[in-house]
């Protein structure tokens, strides 16, 4: 009885084995690479594991290691027998090493592996970014880097990846270049260095539309005046409609050497977002300089840009003005700046017709702080709200303005659960009393978003609010709501105990 139990046990595991695609004796092997475990990977190969077996899913696991990178599992099954043409979904070993570090495709180059018909451009494309080892023995063992170039270029990969190293050979080779994609790959490499060699070899190929804006938008460690000012030199002053799409990006990314570039060279200012990009772009450009420097920098911009006649209310592709972007994200400082400037703290567009403190009301960043305090367990920092509702309303903010719905920021300020900005508000004489265009005061809409805790009919919810902790988040919000209906003199409409 022992030995036909047993027997029918290895029957079972055999036909498991063979659904899920892995041999009895390979499962230790896989279970090695998925681990990325190489004294066990080691000691299955020692063990008989087949090298050219595969994966539960049906990969091979020599492919599972290369998707892997894992170069010492590459190189120990290649040692053990592995297939270096071994294929997965119709893509050569070697195509798939191409595109991963340098000692992946070697070793299989080192075993012989081949490439599959049709792959050259392909593998030669993929090796021109990250592997400069495998480009060259790839290109020594007669790969031709023009077979399927329409499709997948090396040389436009190669720019794209600022490898000039990468091209240089490539074109020794024999690649077959095409001068306007090589120029917007370049472009797209952030290294500038890359460009300056195809503009230097291309000399009469017409530059993309938009270059001049992707190169000031790149993200380059090197001082990218200079070789904007050799550039232009060598082919001409941009078209205005160039210079005044790359003055935006040069406030989006808050660089006053560049906006200054660009108004010398004749951009309009009057024409252009650079104000609204400047205060979009003020917290990228903090994380990247520190916060003085990116406040200087950002000053500096919007004081070149007044001098050059910017309007400081032009909205960005959103609608949105420098004013309406600074309130929202609480940039106490460059809401400050943008006042002194001539901002107007009432100012609407066609597509943002939300005035200054009505804007104010629909800030999350004060909230989001204090809950990441909490959730940490520190103090929440000191409310912004406050500070930017006063520099509103001292630069002139029209308390009772109305926006397209009849809505003053009164209106905004209780229904967005924002008890010290109504405070702020009333103390400034704001209106109570006004409706909107749907009939609601104020106190309307704060009674319309008040949450409300499931009654005893429905003990399903209220065990719900219990078990996923919803009660307390419920309650905090029912409190702000609470403090803001007994500041407009309104009662706090009954609702169930949580």
């Amino acid at each position: 009885m022992r030995l036909v139990v047993s027997a029918s046990f290895l029957l079972l595991l055999l036909a498991a084995c063979a659904r899920a695609g892995t041999a009895p004796g390979d499962a230790g092997l896989a279970r090695a690479l998925e681990a990325g475990d190489a004294a066990a990977l080691a000691a299955a190969l020692a063990g008989g594991a087949n090298p050219n077996g595969r994966t539960g899913d049906g990969t091979p696991f020599l492919v599972a290691a290369i998707f892997r990178g894992d170069v010492p599992a590459t190189r120990a099954l290649l040692a053990h027998g592995a297939d270096p043409d071994t294929a997965h979904e119709g893509e050569s070993a070697l195509l798939l090493a191409a595109y991963g570090p340098d000692p992946l495709g070697l070793a299989l180059l080192d075993h012989g592996a081949r490439l599959r018909r049709g792959e050259d451009a392909r593998a030669l494309a993929g090796a021109a970014t990250s592997a400069p080892g495998t480009l060259a023995r790839l290109l020594e063992t007669g790969v031709d880097p023009t077979r399927g170039a329409e499709e997948d270029d090396p040389l436009a990969a190669a720019c794209e990846a600022g490898r000039l190293d990468a091209y240089r050979r490539l074109r020794r080779a024999g690649a077959e270049p095409r001068p306007s994609a090589l120029i917007e790959a370049a472009i797209r490499s952030d290294a500038p260095a890359m460009v300056d060699a195809i503009l230097a070899e291309f000399p009469e190929s017409p530059l993309p539309e938009g270059w001049l804006a992707s190169v000031v938008g790149m993200d380059s460690a090197e001082p990218l005046r200079p070789w904007i000012e050799r550039w232009i030199a060598a082919r001409g002053r941009p078209a205005a409609a160039e210079l005044d799409d790359a003055l935006g990006t040069a406030g989006l990314v808050v660089s006053p050497d560049l906006v200054e570039l660009l108004l010398g060279l004749g951009a309009n200012a009057g024409a252009s977002d650079a104000s609204a990009g400047v205060a979009t772009g003020l917290d990228s450009a903090r994380e990247e300089r520190g916060e003085a420097q990116a406040f200087a920098d950002a000053v500096a911009c919007l004081d070149l840009l007044r001098a050059a006649g910017a309007d400081p209310d032009a909205p960005n592709y959103e609608g949105r003005p420098a004013l309406a972007i600074a309130v929202e994200d609480l940039e106490v400082e460059l809401v400050a700046a943008l006042l002194e400037r001539g901002a107007d703290p009432n100012g609407t567009t066609a597509r943002w017709r939300r005035p200054g403190l009505a804007s104010l009301a629909h800030s999350r960043h004060d909230g989001f702080a204090a809950l990441l305090a909490s959730e940490e367990g520190r103090e929440p920092p000191v409310p912004r709200e406050p500070r930017v509702a006063e520099l509103l309303i001292d630069a002139g903010a029209e308390i009772d303005r109305r926006d397209e719905r009849g809505r003053t920021a009164l209106h905004h300020a209780a229904r967005e659960a924002k008890p010290a900005l109504v405070a702020r508000l009333l103390e400034a004489g704001a209106d109570r009393s006004l409706r909107d265009l749907d009939g609601q005061t104020p106190a309307d809409g704060a009674r319309s978003r008040l949450p409300r805790m499931p009654g005893e009919d429905d003990p399903a919810a209220r065990a719900f609010v219990a078990v996923s902790g919803l009660g307390g988040i419920l309650v905090a919000r029912q409190a702000r709501y609470a403090e803001i209906l007994s500041a407009l003199g309104e009662p706090l409409p009954a609702s169930p105990a949580p």
